[in-house]
C-alpha cells in the first residue's frame, strides 16, 4: 500500500511506517530488552488480553487517569505494603464511594486513628454489636442526644453506674 515503508539509516535507527493494519504473530517466546526509555502513544483505545498470569515489577509505579477508573476482580484481592514501618497513605481529591455486596472484615493489629474534618453520618440497617477489650474514654464537646424506639438497658457487671452532672 502506498505510504507503508521500512527504513534503517546509517546510525542504526529503524523506522517502520504502516498505513493500513499491522499484525505480528510469534509462534514461540518473544523477548524485548530496551536499554533506554519506552514511550507508547495510542490515539484510540487499547486492550490487553493475557490468558495466564500478568506480572508487573518496577521501581515506582505511577498511574494517572483523567476520567474514571474501574477495577473488576472476580476472585480475591490482596494488597501487601512491603515495609511494615512505612506509612500507607491514600489521598482522594474528590468523593469516594465503596460498596461491598458481601461481608467485609477490617483487622488492625496496631493503633488506629480516624479523623473526620466535617460531619460523620453512620446508618446501619441491622443489629450492631460493639465489644471493647478495655476502657472507653469519650469526649463530646457539644450536646449528645440519644433517641431509643424501644427499651434502653444499662447493665454493669463489674460495679455501679455513675451519672454525674458537672457545671463549669
Amino acid at each position: 500500500r502506498v505510504g507503508t515503508f521500512y527504513e534503517v539509516d546509517a546510525g542504526g535507527n529503524r523506522v517502520v511506517h504502516v498505513v493500513g493494519e499491522n499484525y505480528e504473530f510469534i509462534a514461540g517466546n518473544n523477548y524485548v530488552n530496551v536499554k533506554g526509555d519506552v514511550k507508547l502513544t495510542i490515539d484510540g483505545n487499547a486492550e490487553t488480553y493475557v490468558k495466564e498470569d500478568y506480572n508487573i515489577r518496577c521501581k515506582n509505579l505511577n498511574i494517572e487517569v483523567e476520567e474514571n477508573f474501574d477495577t473488576f476482580v472476580k476472585g480475591n484481592t490482596t494488597q501487601f505494603y512491603g515495609d511494615p514501618s512505612l506509612d500507607v497513605e491514600t489521598t482522594a481529591l474528590g468523593a469516594v464511594s465503596q460498596r461491598y455486596d458481601t461481608s467485609m472484615d477490617f483487622v488492625f493489629t496496631k493503633d488506629v486513628t480516624y479523623t473526620y474534618g466535617a460531619k460523620l453520618s453512620v446508618a446501619v440497617t441491622g443489629a450492631v454489636t460493639e465489644v471493647y477489650g478495655s476502657t472507653i474514654d469519650r469526649s463530646i464537646l457539644g450536646a449528645q442526644t440519644d433517641i431509643h424506639a424501644a427499651a434502653y438497658n444499662i447493665n454493669s457487671t463489674g460495679g455501679g453506674v455513675n451519672i454525674n452532672s458537672v457545671d463549669e
